[in-house]
């Protein structure tokens, strides 16, 4: 199965993935922090978002278990799922081909 085609499976399993791939503030985002996890501070300036847009983007992916956090301070540290994790790999997997 190519690269495309198990995205294309992933996603109809799992259809709130294929909202994102549509979200040109959201992807580079997740891109981000595919690389690791990122403080929310950080995510905040890197993307030049303020705080309160930032989190309206996340919270629901938390709730979607897109992504976790967890606490550290002040600040919330966010990293991918596992779902988020595999979505992440075959999005740039198929990106890559193109």
């Amino acid at each position: 199965m190519s690269g495309e085609e198990e995205l294309m499976v992933f996603l109809n399993e799992k259809p709130h993935f294929f909202v994102l791939t549509r979200d040109k503030d959201l992807m580079p985002i997740l891109r981000d922090i595919y690389k690791g996890g990122k403080t929310f501070k950080s995510l905040c300036a890197d993307h030049n978002m303020d705080r309160k847009a930032l989190e309206e983007k996340m919270l629901p992916l938390v709730k979607l278990k897109v992504v976790e956090r967890i606490q550290k301070g002040t600040d919330w540290i966010y990293f991918l799922s596992f779902e988020g994790t595999k979505f992440m790999e075959l999005y740039l997997k198929t990106k890559e081909m193109t």
